[in-house]
């Protein structure tokens, strides 16, 4: 049926390489590419193993000059999600951080933001050593943490690291 919609336009096709499948969308859907995949594979991860326990998935707000990457309601919690596949530099990741302040700032809103790791275990330790250094200067408790996305399976998964080295379920949050 798929191929049948390309054909007649309908859909258009992004092949991929072996092993991932081709996707198909709306033709006006800007091109993706593999980072992309990897990348939105990481949010629908996070996405299949909450929804059990979620009340709603549908937090994307503007935050500085891009968008949060997902973000869900879990129980009396607003939680982002930054998917973090260690391609930004430090001033990126800064920035990121101080645009989630400012938004709070502007919405008076409390919420929470966990950076899930996508990459090699060691680059996972090397990131995460890296933002658990700019969590604790900002001095902000357990608003940032960050977790090894693969770990994140539950509520109660104690996967998630503030700036103080302290760890966490989204239940002690």
């Amino acid at each position: 049926m798929l191929v049948r919609l390309e054909k007649e336009k309908l859909i258009k096709r992004k092949p991929f390489s072996v092993g991932i499948a081709d996707w198909f969308m709306l033709p006006k859907t800007p091109a993706k590419n593999q980072f992309h995949y990897l990348h939105d594979v990481g949010c629908a991860d996070i996405f299949s193993r909450l929804y059990p326990e979620m009340e709603a998935w549908s937090y994307e707000p503007q935050v500085g000059n891009t968008r949060s990457d997902r973000g869900m309601k879990l129980k009396d919690k607003v939680v982002y999600f930054e998917v973090d596949r260690a391609t930004e530099k430090e001033p990126q990741l800064r920035e990121k951080i101080e645009s989630f302040i400012q938004y709070g700032r502007e919405t008076n809103q409390q919420f929470y933001v966990v950076f899930a790791l996508l990459a090699d275990f060691d680059v996972v330790m090397e990131r995460g050593k890296l933002l658990r250094k700019l969590f604790s200067e900002y001095k902000r408790g357990n608003q940032f943490t960050v977790c090894n996305l693969p770990t994140l399976t539950s509520l109660d998964s104690q996967v998630l690291v503030n700036g103080f080295d302290q760890i966490h379920s989204f239940n002690t949050l």
